[in-house]
């Protein structure tokens, strides 16, 4: 999420649109077409996977995960979003460095820079630990179960497609 929460000198985009956003894309998921592999042979646990999912909206996008035998390089996330006048690169875990560029040079914040511009204080926690103090004060956890639920959906879409070998599954 911390891709979108960049700020630029003209404008910023709060964490609750960001997250309004992010939720009713995963709405409006309509298909998937996903492969995988098991090059190292170990049941349930698949060593690349690549999905397509199409929006409603017209919009698409691409997954790929890749388990690598590369010990030199660091396994962490990168998460790359590309438009048609804006690329955003989010490196790390939950508060990793976030560059970006709008057909100008590349800009580059640093995790906790991203978490001081940011309105939720939630930002950068980890979401297990977060999930395990709503359950032990008793108070709502976030996402909500419907929230969870669609992604749920869209997680078990995106193997029934692998499992089929890349047909293309409806949402």
């Amino acid at each position: 999420m911390s891709l979108a929460l960049i700020r630029s000198s003209t404008k910023g985009i709060s964490a609750r649109r960001v997250r309004k956003w992010l939720l009713s894309s995963a709405r409006s998921f309509i298909s998937v077409s996903a492969t995988t592999r098991f090059l190292h042979g170990i049941e349930g646990i698949e060593d690349s996977a690549v999905a397509h999912y199409r929006f409603a909206s017209g919009l698409h996008a691409t997954l790929t995960s890749v388990w690598h035998d590369l010990l030199d390089r660091q396994s962490n996330r990168q998460v790359e979003l590309f438009g048609s006048t804006l690329w955003a690169q989010l490196n790390g875990e939950w508060s990793g460095e976030v560059s970006w560029s709008r057909n100008t040079p590349v800009e580059t914040r640093s995790g906790a820079e991203v978490l001081r511009e940011v309105e939720d204080p939630r930002a950068g926690e980890n979401p297990d630990g977060a999930f395990i103090r709503a359950v032990r004060d008793g108070t709502p956890a976030y996402p909500s179960m419907t929230e969870a639920l669609r992604a749920h959906i869209v997680v078990e879409a995106t193997y029934q497609s692998a499992a089929a070998d890349g047909a293309l599954t409806t949402l």
